[in-house]
């Protein structure tokens, strides 16, 4: 593989069963972070089936914005990832 980044996402299936689902190696992305969002989205249309993410980007960072049972106001702030964890 050239250089550039792959999302892959592993399921714990049974022995000899597929078991990633993922970007193709062939068409590496440009950037880790490029990587993250794209796995991200694989994920969340498996979960939801819809591409569209649960956050935002705010520059460097990824933003949740909800309402809490009682009706305040929340936002969760994280960095993007940049590197494999």
């Amino acid at each position: 593989m050239g250089g550039g980044y792959i999302a892959n996402i592993e399921f714990d299936m049974a022995p000899g069963e597929a078991n990633t689902i993922g970007t193709p190696e062939a068409r590496p992305l440009p950037t880790y972070r490029d990587a993250f969002l794209a796995g991200a989205t694989i994920l969340c249309e498996i979960v939801t089936g819809s591409p569209d993410l649960p956050f935002f980007l705010l520059g460097d960072e990824l933003v949740v914005v909800t309402v809490t049972p009682r009706g305040a106001p929340f936002m969760l702030r994280r960095p993007v990832p940049t590197q494999c964890a």
